[in-house]
């Protein structure tokens, strides 16, 4: 048969029909993409890059310079921490400025790709295939709800999180008696709800992609799948973010050692070569963590979806 991503595509179905265990979620994930890799890869490339490179931008916005921000190791809580006990009105401000951006980028990324290549990938797992365009006609149709979800979700969960800190470092209470005290009895009981929250709304994006409906009702639809098996969620997805961890080191680390070598003196690495290096890491990592939520979270969505319609293995 004759597809539309041409002759390299694996016979049969990608996914077999009924609950997926444990291990399979990786062995499957690496099925889909090397499927859809003309349209996955290119896609988590171009949006990895984006966001490595706003992060680096907001990065040595807060550290002042991009000399600052490298001899800080581009760490972003090393930076901020200086501006959250100082104080001044101008440091609390490029201290909320800098977080709002990393918020916003963290909202508008991930809709983005999920988007689209939830589609891409619940596509495969049904063995069905559309043109790259009809992806990005999908995309652009599902991305206005997908950032409504986001948005609603982050103000439901984080919002009153967001209020306690801000009100901490307002105040100048950081690393006092009373901002530990507020950090103990409301910021961390807060802290919970939100985890506990965004676990049960975490496969909104795929409910808005792939039944097509409003965020409320997806943040809904997530909630009710998610009920009983939150353990389940909470273990793949840290063994999720365990194995992307590793093959974005193993991809990155060679090559910003080569820009190291390349742009090294007898001084040590030049400024511009460790900034490189800086950039590929992150966007290494970006790329990866892209394709790894788009592909292991729809084949649990899949999973969940199965396991609440009582699937049995075909």
């Amino acid at each position: 048969m004759t597809t539309a991503q041409g002759s390299d595509q694996p016979k049969g179905p990608l996914v077999p029909g009924g609950p997926i265990a444990g291990m399979q979620f990786w062995r499957l994930s690496w099925r889909i993409l090397r499927a859809r890799a003309r349209l996955m890869i290119p896609a988590a490339l171009v949006l990895g890059a984006i966001s490595a490179g706003a992060q680096m931008w907001l990065i040595i916005r807060a550290a002042g310079s991009v000399r600052a921000a490298v001899d800080a190791d581009m760490n972003l809580a090393a930076i901020l921490t200086p501006l959250m006990k100082g104080g001044s009105h101008s440091g609390q401000l490029l201290l909320f400025g800098v977080l709002g951006g990393f918020l916003v980028t963290s909202l508008i990324i991930p809709s983005v790709a999920n988007s689209g290549l939830v589609a891409v990938v619940d596509d495969a797992i049904n063995d069905s295939h559309r043109a790259g365009r009809a992806y990005i006609r999908s995309g652009v149709r599902a991305l206005p709800s997908v950032i409504g979800a986001q948005v609603i979700q982050t103000v439901v969960a984080l919002g009153p999180v967001v209020v306690v800190y801000v009100e901490v470092i307002a105040q100048g209470r950081v690393n006092t008696k009373l901002g530990s005290a507020i950090d103990l009895f409301i910021g961390l009981p807060l802290a919970v709800l939100a985890l506990y929250l965004t676990i049960g709304w975490y496969f909104t994006p795929q409910t808005v992609v792939i039944e097509g409906v409003k965020p409320i009702a997806a943040m809904k639809a997530s909630a009710a799948l998610t009920r009983r098996s939150r353990l389940r969620v909470i273990s793949i997805l840290l063994a999720t973010l365990l194995v992307t961890g590793f093959i974005s080191l193993a991809v990155a680390t060679p090559i910003s050692w080569i820009a190291t070598l390349n742009g090294g003196s007898a001084a040590g690495p030049t400024l511009g070569s460790q900034l490189v290096s800086e950039f590929i890491t992150q966007w290494a990592q970006q790329a990866v963590t892209i394709i790894a939520s788009a592909s292991v979270l729809t084949l649990l969505y899949t999973d969940l979806k199965r396991r609440s319609e009582g699937a049995q293995y075909l």
